[in-house]
Parts: C-alpha cells; structure tokens; sequence
C-alpha cells in the first residue's frame, strides 16, 4: 500500500516551474544573481542589512561556517542539546572542537539555562540552543545568561524560520543565525541553508568559506572580457547555492506567510481532536491566533506521557501500512551509534530527557496543503491504536 498522508509534501506551483525555466533559459545554473536576489528577499524579511545574509548548502554548511567564524577550533567545548538531529553536534566535530551534550525538557525537547549550566566548563566556547520541531528555545534567557559567560550563541533555527519570540525572528537572538531549506522545513530550495552574520565582514569571510576560500566569490561583479585571476586565501569547502535553487526559494519566501497561516490552522486542528487524550499525550503548547509566534509548525509532535517505546513503534508501523507515515519525534544524539563509536571525542553533561524523548515522541503528518479531512483521519486513526 502506498503512503497517502506523507509525512511532508512541499507546495509548488507554476511560479516556482517558471522560476526554473528562467534560470535554465539563462545559460547560468550555479552561483550567480539569483542568489544575491534571494540573500535579498530573505535580508528584507527578517528586517536587516542584507550583506549579513549568506546563502548555502545546506543548514548543517551553515553550522559549521557559524563556528569557524567564531574561532572555536581544538580544545574549545560547544553545548550542544542532547536531543535533536544529528548534523548539530557534527558541526562542532568538524571544527575540532568537542561536543557536550546537555539534557533537554522531556516535552518540548528544547534546552533552557539549567540544562546548559550543567555542561559549563572553563573551556566551553560556545553553546548551541535548538528550535525543536520549530518551537523557539527561551532565547531570551538563554542570551542573558551566554552573555554573562562570555559564550558565543549559534541559534540552530534550522526548522524555524518564519517564527518569532518577544518580537525578535528566530535566527536573529544569537551571534549567528543558522536555517534550513530542506524540503521538510517551513519553506524550501529542496537543499539548502541561511547563515545570518553579525556584521558584513564575517559575511563576506562566509561568503568566501563556501567557494574554496576564493578571494573572487562574487562572479555576478567579475569582468568575463578582462583577465583575472583567483586566489584562494584559506582552506574553504563546497557550499554553495545554485541559481536553480535560490530561484525557488525567491518564489517560496513570498508564499511563507499563507505557509505558516495553514500550518498554524493544521496544528489547531490537531490539538482540538487529540484534546481528548490530554491525559496519555503531552501536546504541542497552545496555538496562538497571530502570527509570527514563538514556532514555525514545522512538525507537530506529541508525546507519549509513559514513555512506552513498544506502543509508540507499534503505531508508526501500523499507520504506514495504513498509508500514513507516522515518524519517530526525536533522537537521544549520544545514543547513537555513530558516536558511541566515538568514546573520548564527546562528553555527556545530562540526557534524562533526551533518552525519554527517543522513545515518547511521536510525530504525526504535516504539510502545507493537507486537509482537515486528513488531519482528522490520523487523529481517529491514533486515538483508536492508544
């Protein structure tokens, strides 16, 4: 049987095919214009200069260039939440640096300050709050409290873009601001990333990384009739956008606000079916009525208040052979075997939490064009299995 309710479905229309066409009609699919035009467009939606705004790769290029502009390198610890994806704790080992995990809330699956003072140490360099499933952390304190530390924040607002907390976006409460445009996130260039930059200088060094280190990484200002040459200044990487992709994501980001309105509208009408089973489910905080809040919606996660990881796997199976794809809500990042391999290059400071988290959550279908109709066949279909 196929799957019918994904799990995650994009929207895209005739203006992101012509989009494309544009850009294949141009002759130039790489790096080019439509990326200066979309660092634009996205500088323009979060209300800032535009020079701060570097597109990528991926969200993960991003996190790793935020930590290399921060100079956190060997010997340097990073706070990372224990619960999450793993590409966060990752950025940190790509610098050199060493992970240190911190517990998060065993419902929101987010860190607050009690969870990042447990893993303070003389040689922590920075921390590495998370928008769980798009719900900001409490940034608020959590800048206070880096501030009084000295601690650079790099704000993994990976599946958070679109959300806001006391009037200020996500992405824009630490010293550098890191997106996802993958194809699960609130809007999308199928992969993709944002890097948001303290100032123009560690952009235009960003900008730099993600072509090689090339001192010329502008080529829509470079004479093509004229000979020059490039130098590379630095150890840089692969991570550039394509004109292919950002043309899309210039199409997406004008569709973002009708986005979160029915992802908004689909996360109520979840909470208003599964009320009923407030006393087995933890679910999503309330839905505020205006927009921007303190989430995206990128998922809607509920939790299973005993924990009970047989039933939780029971469902998934059952709902996917019933054509809805049901997922695990979370993962216990040292749990994993990628770094139990890795004894020595890590430490845990606390996963209480994350470890309840791995085998409680559960996340259940959301996309921008699903139906109430759809959203009220898997809250019938998960009310019936607990």
């Amino acid at each position: 049987m196929g799957i019918d309710i994904p799990m995650i479905k994009p929207k895209f229309g005739r203006e992101e095919e012509q989009a494309i066409r544009d850009v294949v009609n141009s002759g130039w699919i790489a790096q080019g214009e439509r990326v200066n035009e979309f660092e634009r467009k996205v500088a323009s939606y979060l209300d800032i200069q535009a020079e701060r705004v570097v597109a990528l790769s991926s969200g993960t290029a991003a996190l790793h260039l935020a930590l290399l502009l921060a100079d956190v390198g060997p010997g340097d610890e990073v706070l990372v939440p224990a619960s999450g994806f793993i590409a966060t704790a990752n950025a940190v080992l790509y610098c050199g640096a060493t992970p240190v995990f911190v517990d998060v809330d065993r419902w929101l699956h987010t860190s607050d300050v009690e969870h990042f003072a447990q893993g303070l140490s003389d040689k922590t360099r920075a921390i590495i709050p998370v928008h769980s499933y798009g719900r900001m952390a409490s940034m608020d304190r959590l800048t206070e409290w880096a501030d009084a530390h000295s601690l650079c924040v790099v704000e993994d607002a990976a599946p958070a873009f679109g959300a806001s907390l006391a009037g200020r976006p996500a992405g824009l409460w630490g010293t550098y601001g890191c997106f996802s445009l993958h194809s699960s996130k609130s809007f999308t260039t199928g992969e993709g990333g944002i890097l948001v930059a303290p100032n123009q200088r560690q952009a235009d060094r960003a900008r730099s990384l993600r072509f090689h280190g090339a001192d010329t990484w502008d080529f829509t200002k470079v004479d093509f009739q004229a000979y020059w040459e490039e130098h590379f200044t630095e150890m840089g990487f692969n991570y550039r956008m394509t004109d292919l992709q950002a043309a899309v994501g210039c199409v997406q980001l004008e569709r973002l606000p009708q986005f979160l309105q029915n992802r908004a509208a689909l996360a109520k009408e979840y909470s208003s079916r599964l009320v009923q089973l407030h006393e087995v489910l933890f679910l999503p905080p309330d839905t505020p009525d205006i927009l921007p809040a303190a989430t995206s919606f990128q998922q809607y996660v509920v939790v299973q208040r005993d924990g009970n990881k047989q039933r939780r796997d029971r469902i998934i199976a059952a709902a996917r052979r019933k054509g809805m794809f049901f997922a695990q809500g979370g993962y216990c990042l040292p749990a994993q075997p990628m770094w139990q391999k890795l004894k020595g290059r890590y430490r845990v400071a606390g996963d209480e939490g994350a470890r309840f988290a791995e085998k409680a959550a559960l996340s259940l279908p959301l996309f921008v064009d699903m139906s109430t109709v759809q959203v009220n066949t898997v809250a019938a279909f998960l009310a019936a299995e607990l």
